[in-house]
């Protein structure tokens, strides 16, 4: 199964799993594909966010989850950290938390 399809199967209501991480990260040029099914939700817009991300780093790589609302992981240059964490602000994530591991989490309500 594609990540594509994983996100879909999350996020339509039928087959809808709250709790859900999608099993390999994408590309943040293939966001705006990947994210298009979860449509707009509440502050989440797919557009924004795929353009947020990318216009910091192309290069970065993102899991896409759901933590009962949209919620993504993204790998971005260490460099990069303070601009990521301000681009996702301004796509108006509810929560941004940078994790031990290198990644940074965005939530959406």
């Amino acid at each position: 199964m594609s990540i594509v399809q994983e996100v879909k199967r999350a996020y339509t209501e039928r087959t809808r799993q709250l709790n859900f991480k999608a099993s390999k990260a994408v590309p943040a040029t293939a966001l705006s594909i990947t994210l298009k099914p979860i449509g707009r939700y509440n502050e989440f817009s797919p557009t924004r966010v795929a353009t947020a991300i990318r216009s910091v780093d192309p290069a970065a790589r993102v899991i896409v989850a759901r933590e009962g609302s949209p919620a993504l992981y993204i790998k971005t240059a260490k460099s990069k950290m303070i601009k990521m964490t301000v681009a996702l602000k301004t796509a108006k994530a509810d929560e941004i938390n940078k994790r031990p591991n290198g990644w940074i989490r965005a939530w959406w309500d």
